[in-house]
């Protein structure tokens, strides 16, 4: 959250939506922060980690990428047995340390059936979204693909397909 230098914490958490579903976790934290009036503009991490239901805002930095960026998270990945394609949740103080491999820690390991966080940016349209989810789609693909053909692992019918899914339907 962002100070206006008038109200406290506990007022800016408690009149903003995004903190609406995390009241109890907020009243937790201490009464010195709570009663803290922090300047204008200045910055208050009230919670260490974000997700949906607690208000977060993801963002689209895909175009930050780099070959750098890349062989880091490459390092990463090939370092844990049998992760071939998912997404990693990674919490860093600056980019340029992080893009080195510095500084960095893993919040939070997805196998393939995450969606690609970036897809929530508010600033998206719905035809980006779903190109990005195709793309994704794609690539996991290709990956299935490629690990089953140099694994020997045998497709699935049809009917096992079938047979599959009514099954799950029932858990």
């Amino acid at each position: 959250m962002i100070g206006n230098g008038k109200d406290s914490v506990r007022h800016l958490a408690f009149n903003d939506l995004r903190y609406a579903m995390q009241k109890e976790s907020i009243e937790k934290l201490s009464r010195e922060l709570l009663d803290h009036i922090p300047s204008k503009g200045e910055r208050v991490n009230l919670l260490s980690y974000g997700n949906h239901a607690r208000g977060a805002k993801f963002y689209d930095y895909t175009f930050k990428n780099s070959p750098e960026l890349e062989q880091t998270i490459n390092e990463v990945c090939c370092a844990i047995p049998g992760f071939y394609y998912g997404r990693l949740d990674i919490k860093f103080d600056n980019w340029e340390d992080f893009t080195k491999g510095k500084n960095f820690a893993i919040v939070e390991l997805n196998g393939s059936g995450a969606d690609p966080t970036h897809i929530f940016d508010p600033n998206l349209s719905l035809i980006s979204v779903w190109k990005i989810i195709l793309k994704h789609w794609s690539g996991l693909c290709k990956v299935a693909t490629y690990l089953n053909r140099h694994q020997n692992v045998p497709y699935m019918s049809i009917r096992e397909y079938f047979i599959l899914r009514k099954n799950t339907r029932r858990i």
